[in-house]
């Protein structure tokens, strides 16, 4: 099934002369960038990064490590993403905001010709993505939503072709972390950000930490909630985030779903 949808992956792109892929160094849109390295070609692929303060730390740097071994050089564009009152305000169209004002400065930059192409799959169609909007209107390809690729199976070929991003774990924008409706400020990004960092470092990967008011939630992959508590790791993560300035550390003990189910 994969074999099938991987060379109808490749069909799409061969019917594409030439590409940017808007790139996160994330699973998906690493291995789109690897196939359309490989099906057309380093003069007819390039990528591109949006750099802002939603960004996770060190997401910047792992994109263009994986650009570099893919054989792409990254274009990297600053936004001041929170300079976008719509997307500040934190409504329930934040995500929508967000993508189309990026893809249009991707899209206004492009050479004549080019198709920007983003990395959804089928099971990102599957969720409420206000996003997706924005990319249908601005005329943005998925190349892995046509050929109908899941997660699951980008993974598996993404390990078969030897990038390291086939287990890397999902790194959504820190917006996500702060409950619908109470304004974006930069400071709570970089708290949220500096607790995140703290709790990889303890090899808690593909944890979130969620924000409400003064009070912070960590939630945590499966089977990392066993992991925390051994040790007292759960007494260095919550003195770190009482150091942020947050007043009350929760954890949810309801467990996200594991990197590779």
């Amino acid at each position: 099934m994969a074999g099938r949808k991987y060379n109808a992956l490749k069909e799409i792109l061969c019917s594409l002369r030439q590409v940017t892929v808007a790139f996160s160094g994330g699973v998906d849109s690493s291995f789109l960038l690897w196939t359309a390295h490989e099906v057309l070609g380093q003069d007819k692929v390039s990528a591109i990064f949006a750099d802002s303060i939603v960004q996770p730390p060190g997401e910047g740097r792992r994109a263009v490590e994986t650009a570099e071994f893919i054989g792409i050089n990254l274009n990297i564009i600053k936004f001041d993403i929170l300079a976008l009152a719509k997307f500040r305000a934190n409504g329930a169209e934040r995500c929508y905001f967000c993508k189309r004002h990026i893809f249009s400065s991707f899209l206004e930059i492009l050479k004549p010709d080019t198709i920007l192409l983003d990395g959804t799959n089928l099971d990102d169609s599957h969720q409420n993505r206000p996003g997706a909007r924005a990319c249908r209107e601005l005329g943005v390809r998925s190349p892995l939503l046509e050929a109908e690729m899941t997660k699951k199976e980008i993974r598996r070929l993404s390990r078969e072709r030897g990038l390291a991003t086939w287990n890397r774990p999902s790194a959504s924008c820190l917006a996500t972390r702060i409950v619908s409706g109470r304004p974006i400020i930069a400071e709570e990004l970089t708290r949220v950000a500096k607790a995140e960092d703290f709790l990889h470092k303890m090899g808690l990967q593909g944890c979130r930490l969620r924000l409400r008011g003064t009070t912070a939630t960590i939630e945590l992959a499966a089977g990392d909630i066993d992991r925390l508590l051994k040790d007292n790791c759960w007494r260095q993560a919550a003195d770190f985030c009482y150091s942020l300035g947050f007043k009350k550390v929760l954890l949810d003990l309801c467990e996200r779903e594991g990197i590779l189910s």
